[in-house]
């Protein structure tokens, strides 16, 4: 157990934002289904009278933040405790840190930071206001978020066209053969088809199917924003009808599977909170003692991000698909079609904030990955500056002598009017106005 003597608040239980409970004094808190912190480090490293503000610090970002981000915070915090030796959280002690940081640390200190700040900002022993005030005025340098879709990487960045021809390819033909479980090559065909975070799609329930006046749609929950808890709010996603159809018959054998399972009769309300992609070993582990709506409520019943990535390993192998790039078996992660699908977007001209609502993004940070370095854009750009730095270059090839007026001269000139083919700015994919609304 946690040292109680330090625990002053009179209630322990709190909730994460996936709905569930976790005490204080123990060790172990479960943040949702398959994810929990354990606290066990604190005796071993830290003094008792350091435990107060670092548990109630990190329950304030199991309680705030998604499950997912509050275990990796809680990672990285410790890790770079454990790394460089951090006991007592002296200023003396973070500028050692700081001074022995290195570049594989920077995002993990970068974390430990903000952590401290906030421990400092409740006012519970431990960070002392000098200590603090260091921690605001360190930069640490940023690692470039995103690298892997910017340079294209071959194993880790999106998919160029031709992989997507070959998962496409052996998607129809192990539905054909009967290799592909339905389950597997639905939720392939949502990732191409949206771009979505893999535990959106996790998330999905049967009420989610929509079929209209309109056509057939998704409503696929949203997450990564604050205040997020388990299904809070949600964004309508159209499908085709095949897709459509195919999720009907996941959802026929769901209600079938648990029928089977549950000895009790249950309303149709509860049968449209079934998961999409419904967990059997999680449902064998349903206790008659507890009603079965309470087992709804979360991420209970839901198959994991694990689970399916699993399933996207054995695709790859079971096919037999390997990438022209590389000669070697494909790496078929979820992740890669979100990255595929922002690609996509940007080079088919779209713009910034399109591009981040169809993303699902709260803003249009990240969406810079995607439509910068696109190799599309080098071509355009060569072919917009060559006139204007040709007489520069042919400086410093020797070509030409160099005249005092010759830069400021070029720098200088109306791109605009003397390029008779360039686009008004306002009218290209990239730009956006200053101080004003992007509408």
């Amino acid at each position: 157990m946690i040292n109680q003597t330090v625990l002053k608040e009179e209630f322990y239980i709190r909730y994460s934002m996936a709905g569930y409970e976790f005490d204080l004094r123990n060790e172990i808190w479960h943040l949702k289904k398959n994810l929990t912190i354990k606290l066990s480090f604190l005796h071993d490293f830290l003094d008792k009278c350091y435990h107060e503000g670092f548990i109630h610090t990190l329950s304030y970002f199991a309680q705030e933040y998604k499950p997912e981000t509050a275990h990796s915070l809680f990672r990285k915090v410790k890790s770079i405790i454990l790394r460089y030796t951090i006991r007592s959280f002296s200023e003396h002690e973070l500028i050692c840190a700081y001074n022995n940081l290195q570049k594989n640390n920077y995002r993990n200190f970068s974390v430990f930071k903000g952590f401290l700040i906030k421990w400092n900002e409740f006012g519970y022993f431990g960070i002392d206001d000098n200590a603090c005030e260091y921690l605001k005025k360190i930069k640490i340098p940023l690692i470039d978020i995103g690298d892997v879709v910017k340079r294209r990487d071959p194993n880790l960045g999106p998919f160029n066209d031709q992989e997507i021809n070959i998962i496409v390819d052996g998607l129809e033909r192990g539905r054909k053969e009967g290799v592909v479980s339905k389950q597997c090559y639905v939720l392939i065909r949502l990732y191409l088809m949206n771009g979505r975070r893999p535990t959106q799609l996790m998330s999905l329930k049967h009420r989610d199917v929509i079929k209209d006046e309109r056509g057939f749609f998704l409503n696929i929950p949203r997450i990564k924003q604050r205040g997020y808890f388990f299904r809070g709010s949600f964004r309508e996603v159209e499908i085709t009808e095949e897709v459509w159809n195919i999720l009907n018959e996941i959802i026929r054998n769901n209600i079938s599977i648990v029928k089977e399972s549950i000895c009790e009769e249950l309303d149709e309300n509860l049968l449209n909170d079934l998961p999409i992609f419904l967990s059997t070993p999680q449902l064998a582990k349903v206790s008659e003692g507890i009603d079965f709506s309470e087992y709804l409520k979360n991420d209970f019943l839901h198959i994991g991000t694990g689970h399916a990535r699993i399933w996207l390993k054995k695709f790859a192998k079971k096919m037999k698909i390997y990438t022209p790039r590389t000669g070697e078996l494909l790496n078929i992660h979820p992740i890669r079609f979100r990255y595929t699908y922002g690609t996509l977007l940007a080079r088919n001209g779209g713009r910034v904030d399109a591009i981040a609502f169809a993303m699902d993004h709260s803003s249009d940070t990240s969406v810079g990955y995607y439509i910068k370095n696109l190799s599309d854009n080098v071509n355009v750009i060569d072919k917009a500056v060559e006139r204007y730095l040709t007489d520069i270059s042919d400086v410093f090839l020797g070509k030409r002598g160099y005249q005092g007026d010759l830069l400021q001269k070029n720098l200088t000139m109306d791109i605009k009017k003397e390029n008779k083919n360039n686009r008004n700015c306002d009218s290209c994919q990239h730009f956006k106005a200053w101080g004003k609304e992007i509408k």
